[in-house]
This record gives C-alpha cells, sequence and structure tokens, in this order.
C-alpha cells in the first residue's frame, strides 16, 4: 500500500529529529566530514594465455603483491588521507555461463571533495601502473557509489616500460607517481617489472 504524502512528511521528520539527536549523542556538529568515497579493488590473481592460446589464471606472486599493496596504501594515505583495507568477494557470470568467484582486497578511502580532485591524475597514473605490473586488463575503482575502469592505454605502457627500463637514474624523476610508488619499490625488493629487471 502507497503511503500518503502525510506519512511521507512525518518520516522525513522523523529521519530529521533522529539525525539531530545522534549529532547531539556524539557532539559531531562542526565537526570535519569526509564525505566523498574513493577505493581500488586490488586482485590476488590474474589471467594469462599460452604459447597454445589456452587461457587460464594464476596467483599473483606473493612477494610482488605485498611490495604493491604496501605501496599503494602508503600512496591512498598520502594523497587521500587514510585508508581502510578488507578482503571481499566479487562474483560474475563468464560468456560461457559459469559462475566466476575471485578474492580481492578493497582498499577505501574518505576524503574531502577537494582532495580527490588534487590527487586525481595521480590516482589514474597510479591504477593505470599497477594495472600493468599485476597484468590486468583494467583496474576497477569506485568514486562516490560509481565504478570506474583504469584501462592501460598504449601510451600508459609505454611511458612505463621506458621508465622501467630504458631510463637512465639521472633523467628518473623520483616525485613521479609511476617510480616512486610502483616501479621503484620493486627495484628496491629485488623484484623485476613486467617489461624486464629494473636498474
Amino acid at each position: 500500500m502507497a503511503k500518503s504524502l502525510k506519512e511521507k512528511q512525518l518520516e522525513k521528520e522523523k529521519e530529521k529529529a533522529d539525525l539531530e539527536a545522534l549529532e547531539k549523542m556524539f557532539d559531531a556538529k562542526g565537526l570535519e566530514v569526509s564525505p566523498w568515497r574513493f577505493a581500488i579493488y586490488v586482485p590476488f590473481r590474474l589471467k594469462f594465455e599460452d604459447e597454445d592460446g589456452r587461457s587460464g589464471d594464476r596467483e599473483i606472486h606473493p612477494a610482488r603483491h605485498r611490495v604493491l599493496v604496501s605501496m599503494a596504501k602508503n600512496f591512498l594515505c598520502e594523497k587521500l588521507g587514510g585508508l581502510t583495507a578488507y578482503k571481499a568477494k566479487g562474483s560474475w557470470f563468464e560468456d560461457t555461463g559459469h559462475l566466476h568467484e575471485e578474492k580481492v582486497l578493497v582498499l577505501e578511502s574518505y576524503c574531502p571533495s577537494e582532495k580527490l580532485v588534487m590527487a586525481g591524475k595521480a590516482i589514474k597514473d597510479f591504477a593505470n601502473a599497477l594495472a600493468i605490473e599485476f597484468e590486468q586488463s583494467q583496474m576497477a575503482c569506485v568514486v562516490n557509489g560509481k565504478m570506474v575502469f583504469f584501462q592501460p592505454e598504449p601510451r600508459y605502457k609505454e611511458i612505463h616500460k621506458f621508465i622501467a627500463i630504458d631510463a637512465p637514474d639521472e633523467k628518473r624523476d623520483l616525485e613521479s607517481v609511476v617510480w616512486k610508488y610502483v616501479l621503484g619499490p620493486l627495484r628496491d625488493a629485488g623484484i623485476p617489472s613486467v617489461f624486464g629487471p629494473l636498474r
């Protein structure tokens, strides 16, 4: 049975009263709020295709995963002010009709909108670099309830490869997102890039 206009109005008034009661209870008025949510879904496995054209998936090397997740946490703390990390499981139907389930690590931050805007380009660069090093076709992120997929463009792969392999140390921008948060930590841990050993 549909609610009357009066019933809807009473509900709104009750919600407002409840909110005011909560604010009073926790003395929350005037406190800084962080209404914008950003989350990145970090995979544990990667898909591959062998020389015979057969496809499958395998676990991302634990050491590589550990280093990159650690740097992802540092990145979000520095750019957005903090994060919460938790494991989750995604499910979807593949083209074959098979129900696929996959574990992911969710790194979630809440921040004021201006922080997210200022960090926008760095986030895009970082998500692309992660996708490349995790050998993913895309990295899934959420911005205020909207799912965004970062798919590495050819130019990202070329820049990434150049920084990883071809650029001598004196020409690297040590403050660049790709080097500071992805390739540098991999090199320090003795882990090669997907393009080969890091110099």
